[in-house]
């Protein structure tokens, strides 16, 4: 998991990690714990947007130019 996403700069990871500290008052526990909820919750939605694509594909839905990923 060292591999972070290459549009991510070190900067905007900072304004995220400064923004849950704020909205959880300086709390690092709390905002770290948000944080992770968050990043699950995305990931849980990727992997059922995939998921759809997939079983769309597999049942001849999908067409050349239809979707890309």
């Amino acid at each position: 998991m060292s591999n972070p996403s290459p549009k991510r700069r070190p900067q905007d990871v900072a304004a995220l990690a400064h923004e849950y500290l704020a909205r959880n008052r300086g709390d690092a526990v709390h905002a770290l714990q948000d944080a992770l909820r968050d990043a699950l919750w995305l990931r849980e939605e990727a992997q059922q947007r995939e998921e759809r694509f997939s079983r769309a594909e597999s049942h001849g839905y999908v067409r050349e130019g239809l979707y890309r990923r």
